[in-house]
């Protein structure tokens, strides 16, 4: 065996570790953090994760479908059976016990079989929900190889099933970074607005009611669907109208308003967020300090709507808030009120 392999299955063997602790139930931050930290410190690693997960979600899915008890074929007991188990040691033992090779050679006979003989079936999808708290940014790489950035206060719901691969972004800010795939489109969803790619690098913001889109490679396809579902339907789509972006374009997406033209991206980069510039042209101060308050630990609140529309061109860093404040304060003519411990109060000037 040549070194290159005895490091392969060192890496493949920490990679299934890692994968039978995070799956075992109930994990604790540090466990998480630690995991995160091994996962993004090399791309082998992400590689030999992803590579590992995707046997398991096959098996998982071909098992499902072919009616086949998986639990049972891979000498599992069904109920609990994870709740006393020591995972590392069994980890190893299973890898190297007869049931662990009966039960593949199972699962793999009935996947031939389905693929061959039964076609066509309904597919189990799987969702996954990642949070991040006040200025804190979470890189997310999802089981078809794509990376998801997460900005700070944000939410996503990952949905993914073999046809399909879907986002629900619910709040906050996201940058993605698409693994081609011309037979498995990947949509995003934002309040009403949907956003189709098959591989790409664009960024999506959902700020005050209002949805930006910014493409940096590739196309994007952004439509308003009459109704937006967890589940979407390719066929459903096809008669929509659509904006179709390529880099270097933008689109801002209102709620329950037609999309508008497609324009050119002007003085921000997309995503620069990720090294903690955040940049406006021409933004009402509603969506900016919508966006502020994912970093800022004292929530700033507007005392009438009037200063919500007031709009400016503004970069600053995201540790630069009060700057931001001041320089506000002085173009706008605005009052900043500190005095509260628990909040800052934006009033237009007597």
């Amino acid at each position: 065996m040549t070194a290159l392999e005895t490091n392969e299955d060192m890496l493949m063997s920490r990679a299934g570790e890692w994968h039978v602790i995070m799956h075992a139930g109930e994990v604790d931050n540090e466990t998480r953090l630690e995991f995160e930290a091994w996962l993004h410190g090399d791309r082998e690693n992400k590689r030999a994760y992803r590579e590992f997960e995707q046997v398991y979600c096959d098996l998982d899915f071909v098992s499902v479908a072919a009616g086949v008890n998986i639990d049972k074929e891979l000498g599992r007991s069904g109920t609990n059976w994870w709740s006393h188990i020591n995972w590392r040691t069994w980890f190893f033992d299973w890898m190297r016990s007869p049931s662990f090779a009966k039960g593949i050679v199972t699962i793999a006979a009935v996947a031939v079989l389905f693929v061959v003989v039964l076609p066509t079936f309904n597919t189990p999808s799987s969702s996954l929900d990642y949070i991040t708290g006040i200025a804190e940014i979470r890189e997310i790489t999802l089981e078809d190889g794509s990376i998801v950035t997460l900005g700070a206060k944000s939410k996503l719901v990952a949905t993914f099933s073999k046809a399909s691969r879907q986002i629900t972004l619910r709040s906050g800010e996201a940058f993605f970074e698409i693994a081609k795939n011309a037979d498995r489109p990947f949509y995003v969803s934002v309040n009403d607005t949907l956003v189709r790619v098959v591989g790409t690098r664009f960024n999506v913001r959902s700020s005050a009611d209002i949805v930006h889109v910014a493409v940096t490679e590739g196309v994007v396809e952004v439509m308003k669907p009459f109704e937006l579902s967890e589940k979407v339907v390719e066929e459903q789509l096809r008669n929509l109208a659509k904006k179709r972006l390529i880099a270097g374009e933008m689109i801002t997406a209102e709620r329950r308003v037609s999309l508008p033209e497609v324009v050119q991206i002007k003085n921000s980069q997309p995503g620069s967020w990720r090294l903690g510039n955040l940049a406006y042209d021409d933004a009402s101060l509603n969506e900016i300090i919508a966006d502020v308050n994912r970093y800022s630990t004292r929530p700033i609140r507007l005392a009438t709507s009037d200063i919500g529309r007031l709009r400016t061109t503004i970069a600053f860093k995201a540790t630069e808030i009060e700057q931001f404040l001041d320089v506000i304060s002085e173009v706008h003519s605005i009052d900043v009120d500190r005095s509260s411990g628990s909040q800052i109060l934006l009033r237009q000037e007597q």
